[in-house]
């Protein structure tokens, strides 16, 4: 039977592998394994608290945490009770928190014991699952889960419907606060039909590796995709760019999602334990690899797969769901690879990419202005991205709104280079400085301060390899990592880096970093 909602779609990997290992998480050593039906039971069990809380069908709950396992079993449970899940990122200030709850309206606040000190004064309930004892004032989900039987009939009987709101999701915006996008079942129902790939479904079961973590909507496809096929979700003990490598390799996926910055701390791991040339990255088993949200450098590319691993590329916004995706066997370095049949493209006048699927969002929570501006007068969203279509094949070029334009009038895309920045070995963090000025330079921080000279030499390196109005000229180092006002992860993985907060905090280093004419070389300030 076709799924007609995502409860259907986890009802049916439930029916079909009771028994398979569902959640397969790996902290240093130690694993721990929850298949589908014992993942079941606890899904029911959290229903069930949410009802005795009085949290129901249509109420929303703010996901203050990271934590992907606990976010899993929330994200299951809103697919059958209806509830809205509003992830929000813990390293968000208390502030931001409460205008999140207050914007959204929501009923709770759904939270680790660790997070707790961060809440304040909530006006709602906090909720924890957890077998530790809580303190006062905060409400445990966690209890005996039911029965087998009576799980699935709580399971059978609650099943939220496609059309309903299933996540308002925080996404970046110019004006401090974020925009709340919202967003139904249907494209996650939508992505379990698409992700599919033939290097690995002759497989009898699938390993997938699930790095992102539900703040995001990367993490919401992974997890919804991977149900549908009925895959093992491999959990390291962290996610994003934390996320362990020797975690990674014992966990041995065969599918593996990620955005290239995750792929790059991975590589810094594997290049910090002084290897021979050529060990494989990953496990034995790693098939594929996905990758999108931003560039991945061709170098990395070629590394995996020389290791026998597919390179598949996508694209998309959150606001529109995956766009676009390498078909097999037919990669063309240089382009994400080809629309899926459901989606509609065109370049505006401008070179801006505009998109259009059955399954977009349904606007920005409380702002019509907003929600009307993103769209054309035929509803084709605007990406922000500017792009080229050829022979059914699409190239993004780089973002709209983060553009240098130097003082010799070219076009320069700064996330392709601190993409290439980021990749070195020692570099945490990278932010070009460059628009209307003379020449490119960088910010950078860094693993540790001693590693300068070799990063200078990679950078040279680097260099060669640019156009002469794109080489870096000058670079300084930072102290500390940047703060997540000025560098943060943003929907799909990207990383949105707010350019001119940036030159403002940095003023007297910037001044400095143009304070001669551009040097032959690579310079230090």
């Amino acid at each position: 039977m076709t799924a007609q909602c995502l409860a259907d779609v986890f009802l049916g990997a439930v029916a079909a592998a009771p028994d398979r290992t569902c959640l397969h998480r790996q902290i240093g050593e130690h694993a721990t394994q929850t298949t589908y039906l014992e993942l079941a039971r606890r899904v029911a069990g959290v229903i069930g608290a949410l009802d005795r809380a009085g949290i129901g069908e249509g109420r929303r709950v703010v996901c203050f945490l990271d934590d992907v396992p606990d976010a899993i079993l929330f994200a299951l449970a809103c697919a059958h009770n209806g509830v809205t899940a509003v992830p929000l990122d813990p390293r968000a200030s208390t502030g931001a928190l409460h205008r999140i709850v207050e914007r959204t309206d929501a009923a709770a606040v759904f939270t680790r014991l660790e997070h707790a000190d961060q809440l304040g004064a909530l006006a709602v309930p906090a909720l924890v699952w957890t077998p530790m004892p809580v303190p006062a004032g905060i409400t445990n989900l966690r209890g005996e889960p039911p029965e087998v039987g009576d799980a699935l009939a709580v399971l059978e009987a609650r099943k939220a419907p496609a059309g309903s709101l299933y996540v308002i999701q925080p996404t970046s915006g110019t004006t401090g606060e974020p925009k709340l996008m919202l967003r139904t079942q249907r494209p996650f129902l939508r992505i379990g039909k698409l992700w599919s790939f033939p290097q690995a479904n002759a497989l009898a079961h699938q390993r997938r590796l699930m790095v992102h973590p539900l703040t995001h909507g990367t993490g919401v496809l992974d997890l919804w995709s991977g149900i549908a096929a009925t895959a093992e979700l491999c959990l390291p003990s962290r996610p994003n760019v934390e996320a362990p490598l020797d975690e990674v390799r014992a966990l041995d996926p065969d599918v593996m999602t990620m955005v290239p910055r995750i792929l790059r701390s991975l590589h810094r791991q594997q290049l910090a334990t002084n290897e021979p040339p050529g060990t494989r990255l990953f496990g034995p088993s790693a098939r594929v690899l996905t990758f999108g949200g931003a560039p991945c450098e061709p170098e990395l590319q070629a590394m995996v797969i020389a290791q026998g691993v597919e390179v598949v590329e996508v694209y998309g916004t959150s606001e529109t769901g995956v766009l676009v995706m390498t078909p097999p066997d037919e990669r063309r370095p240089g382009w994400a690879g080809k629309p899926f049949d459901d989606v509609e493209l065109k370049l505006d006048t401008d070179g801006e990419l505009l998109a259009r699927t059955p399954c977009m969002m349904e606007g920005y929570l409380g702002d019509a202005q907003q929600t009307g501006d993103s769209l054309d007068p035929d509803g084709f969203y605007r990406t922000g991205d500017y792009g080229e279509l050829d022979a059914g094949w699409v190239k993004i070029l780089g973002r709209k709104k983060d553009v240098f334009n130097t003082a010799t009038g070219n076009n320069i895309f700064p996330a392709r280079m601190e993409g290439m920045l980021e990749q070195l070995a020692g570099v945490q963090q990278a932010v070009l400085i460059g628009d209307a000025r003379p020449f490119v330079t960088a910010l950078l921080v860094l693993d540790h301060r001693d590693q300068l000279g070799a990063i200078v030499e990679q950078i040279r390196a680097l260099n060669a390899r640019l156009e002469d109005e794109e080489r870096i000229r000058r670079l300084a180092v930072l102290d500390t990592a940047l703060e997540s006002d000025l560098y943060r992860s943003v929907g799909h993985g990207k990383v949105r880096r707010e350019r001119k907060l940036i030159e403002e905090r940095f003023a007297e280093l910037v001044v400095a970093l143009y304070a001669a004419p551009p040097p032959s070389g690579v310079v230090v300030v």
